[in-house]
């Protein structure tokens, strides 16, 4: 991201409310972002496919000393080879099905256009934004709507957000995984807006609090879908975060979390003409017997010297219907290597894991590796090296592979292993 301050006096004119209006501002900040990337995702067993996809975004926030921001952006992919192309059928329509049949389905779009508030004490984005402020586990990214959050200065520990939103943009993107952002593409819409959040007035409406006492973290929240994709049913989830964090000696400290979900969603198909199986964009379950009610616990302890190791383990489980996320902040790779077809939170899912992470040579060479074990498991080992930097600009190179398998009911919905390889130049 590169920074230009202009100093000149910025007057700007609004008629509200009867009345003529000035905004001066004697700086304005401009902090200008993008990147060009490039994936080679190369599938072993499974559907056999090989893709090339080449991303790209750029943009800039416009940034006055009163708190008002502005921002603009766009964002693109081009798959320049996949094997599979043909299998293209349904992705515009917003079938359950859509994310199985390529990895660049859609071709670009706004990633970027809105208006931000920040002060002391809240923020206020309305537009499209990147929702990562909010500090919610289970959304990030890409957001099509209107975000809020606030801090109460009086207990300094304490955040409450809110948020509405009827589209998401879809890169791959998820918390912590190497590269991920240049794994796939769906715009707003269709691809977000059909296959995601509910092709017949699907409307998001979440909230929560973030409370930090001492060494103790406890983040409740309530989410609510008003028309699933797929069923045209509303979702409801009500879940916890707890977390503790202590240091255990000189430079290492301990991070435990557990995390606990409860969701509601009629997951019968609107129409007859949808497969027997549904895979709602991570809810998942028979139709022919489906489960009304699912909930989800999981616990991860990570270990973590300085800034250049952590490692641990974790385990989770699913009860009844698959778990509904847009994003999550597990450690796992198989989700968006799939372009987001399989849902390591499926129906009655249980799986154990051990992962390692290093940042190593001055934090120019980042390495991801887990194993895990069950219903879902998944070998992963991912590498990214910087090879220059300039400024605010870098270049980064990388490989990895990645081997899962998803099961339900002790049924295999898929078996196949990834080789990646990826180049990412950004500013």
């Amino acid at each position: 991201m590169k920074k230009i301050k202009l100093g000149s006096t910025l007057c700007v004119s609004i008629f509200a409310a009867s009345s003529l209006v000035n905004l001066s501002a004697a700086d304005i900040t401009i902090d200008s972002y993008g990147y060009l990337g490039a994936m080679y995702n190369h599938e072993f067993q499974g559907n056999k496919d090989s893709t090339i996809g080449l991303t790209a975004r750029a943009g800039a926030t416009f940034s006055f000393e009163n708190g008002l921001a502005f921002g603009l952006g766009a964002a693109g992919a081009w798959a320049a080879y996949d094997k599979n192309s043909g299998n293209l059928a349904g992705v515009n329509s917003g079938v359950n099905n859509a994310f199985l049949s390529s990895q660049y389905p859609n071709t670009g779009d706004v990633s970027e256009a809105f208006i931000k508030y920040t002060s002391q004490q809240w923020e206020l984005a309305v537009g499209r934004y990147v929702a990562d402020f909010l500090d919610f586990d289970w959304l990030a990214g890409h957001t099509q709507g209107i975000g809020f959050k606030y801090n109460d200065l009086g207990l300094k520990n304490l955040d409450l957000w809110l948020t509405y939103f009827n589209s998401v943009m879809i890169t791959g993107y998820q918390p912590g995984r190497i590269a991920s952002e240049l794994g796939t593409f769906y715009s707003y819409h269709p691809g977000g807006r059909n296959a995601i959040i509910g092709q017949h007035g699907g409307n998001i409406i979440a909230g929560g609090v973030n409370l930090q006492l001492g060494k103790f973290t406890i983040d409740p929240f309530l989410l609510i879908n008003t028309s699933l994709a797929g069923t045209d049913d509303m979702l409801f989830q009500v879940g916890l975060k707890f977390g503790f964090a202590t240091p255990i000696a000189k430079d290492w400290l301990s991070t435990t979390l557990v995390r606990a979900m409860f969701q509601y969603a009629n997951q019968q198909v609107a129409t007859t003409t949808q497969p027997a199986k549904i895979n709602t964009m991570f809810l998942t379950g028979d139709v022919r017997n489906p489960d009304d009610v699912g909930f989800l616990i999981w616990a991860d302890q990570e270990f973590k010297y300085q800034n250049w190791v952590k490692f641990g383990v974790g385990l989770y489980f699913v009860g009844g219907q698959g778990i509904y996320h847009i994003n999550d902040n597990s450690r796992f790779y198989g989700s968006w290597v799939n372009a987001f077809g399989y849902n390591y939170f499926g129906q009655d899912m249980f799986s154990a894991y051990a992962f390692g992470s290093f940042e190593l040579i001055d934090n120019k060479l980042s390495i991801d590796a887990l194993f895990a074990g069950g219903d879902f498991t998944e070998f992963s080992a991912v590498v990214k090296y910087r090879v220059w930097q300039q400024s605010s600009m870098k270049a980064d190179i990388g490989a990895g592979y990645v081997h899962n398998e998803f099961k339900e009911g002790g049924i295999s919905q898929y078996k196949g292993g990834h080789f990646l390889l990826f180049a990412k130049l950004s500013y």
